[in-house]
């Protein structure tokens, strides 16, 4: 394996490995980066991935951002990596094999203040390996990007920071500087990029890692893009909801165990509402307004929290957890995905894909109670829906992926 530094002194920072060569590489240098992949073929002889690990952070206000600031970002976190891109491809597509792993950012979902440019130049990274994974899909090159949350390393000690930034937005930058950030271990990252390079799946693209980074992309999708925006401009400015505080991980009750590539299993919180979630998978409101039931995916749990008139999301009332595993080897513990009242609001169809099953919980005085559960066929059923006569499931409307079978 070939690894690229930029600075001489790191030349033997992987001196240890035996399987490992170093070579000198700055990527702001395209020339550089354009000759980099006959350089790395002619040292082993054929080249299999291609990661793109480069970048650094620039950060403050985009009124108080040079030019120059932002066409640096842009170089390094971009045109430096499409210039790898272009020296690997030729090679990858005579041979008809293998995998680019270019890295974006979670911040090219999340829409955090301060970090315009940078999550700009991640969303082109993000935006690129779409368009490149389509580009050369027929010549059996696979295209991926890594969209990490964060984590544990050393970006934010070299932050490219705006300078003569107007005193207007000192308050709202302190603030969003002060947040406790969930940051996890580097090498849990690692591990999803090893299974990225490794797994085989064409098609997929988007990869996510950390808490926060597997966390935004379900909130957007549950909330839509401009409830969630709603959500975080509150949390930038330290007002934080009892939603937001409901749905996202915390600092203080993360950990970050699990098996490769599925980290963050045990991503636990303890929010203001007195809910322990590990990966929020889906939220229902009942039809009369008065409570929402949260399925935790990785905790196996469902939390009942009342809704009070002014809005406010009120402590939960009741919580039920889950035990068991699947019929198969992978299923290893059970994970709630989906939860959907009935539409009288007395009872929730509840999709379990960690155990193949779907269950009937009824909701009284904010309180659940299992009502019946039934196997289904298959590996991991993802959704379920109850019919508009109460007491009756809808087959048509149970969802399931069959994996072996492509289905």
């Amino acid at each position: 394996m070939d690894a690229g530094v930029r600075k001489e002194s790191d030349l033997g920072a992987h001196a240890e490995l035996d399987n490992v060569r170093t070579l000198l590489l700055d990527v702001d240098d395209e020339d550089a980066d354009l000759g980099f992949g006959d350089l790395a073929l002619s040292q082993f002889g054929r080249l299999d991935a291609l990661i793109n690990n480069a970048g650094y952070f620039q950060g403050g206000p985009l009124e108080a951002t040079t030019m120059d600031q932002a066409h640096r970002q842009f170089q390094t976190n971009v045109f430096g990596l499409i210039a790898l891109n272009k020296t690997v491809i030729p090679i990858f597509r005579k041979q008809r094999s293998g995998v680019i792993v270019n890295v974006s950012s979670i911040s090219a979902d999340a829409g955090f203040p301060y970090t315009s440019v940078y999550q700009a130049s991640k969303a082109a990274v993000a935006s690129l390996s779409e368009g490149l994974h389509a580009e050369l899909a027929e010549f059996g090159v696979q295209v991926k990007a890594l969209h990490p949350g964060s984590h544990e390393t050393k970006i934010f000690s070299k932050v490219d920071r705006a300078e003569n930034v107007p005193q207007e937005y000192t308050a709202s930058w302190n603030a969003f500087a002060s947040l406790n950030l969930v940051r996890s271990d580097p090498a849990l990252t690692a591990e999803v990029m090893f299974r990225m390079v490794t797994d085989g799946d064409t098609k997929k693209v988007h990869y996510y890692s950390g808490p926060d980074g597997e966390a935004i992309p379900r909130v957007k999708q549950l909330l839509g893009q401009d409830w969630y925006l709603e959500e975080l401009i509150a949390r930038n400015r330290g007002k934080a909801t009892a939603l937001w505080n409901t749905l996202m991980p915390t600092p203080a009750k993360a950990t970050n165990q699990g098996p490769p590539g599925r980290q963050d299993r045990e991503t636990a919180r303890g929010s203001p509402n007195g809910v322990r979630l590990r990966g929020c998978a889906h939220l229902a409101v009942a039809p009369d307004g008065q409570h929402v039931v949260v399925a935790s995916h990785y905790g196996g749990e469902y939390a009942v929290l009342p809704v009070h008139e002014d809005g406010r999301l009120g402590p939960a009332s009741h919580t039920v957890r889950n035990t068991g595993s699947g019929p198969h080897a992978r299923q290893e513990s059970n994970h709630p995905h989906a939860v959907v009242f009935d539409p009288r609001g007395r009872f929730l169809a509840t999709a379990d894909l960690g155990v193949d099953k779907v269950q009937v919980l009824w909701l009284a005085d904010g309180r659940l109670e299992h009502v019946s559960e039934a196997p289904v066929p298959g590996i991991g059923v993802r959704g379920a829906n109850l019919h508009p006569r109460p007491l009756r499931l809808s087959p048509p409307a149970l969802h399931r992926r069959n994996r072996p079978a492509g289905r």
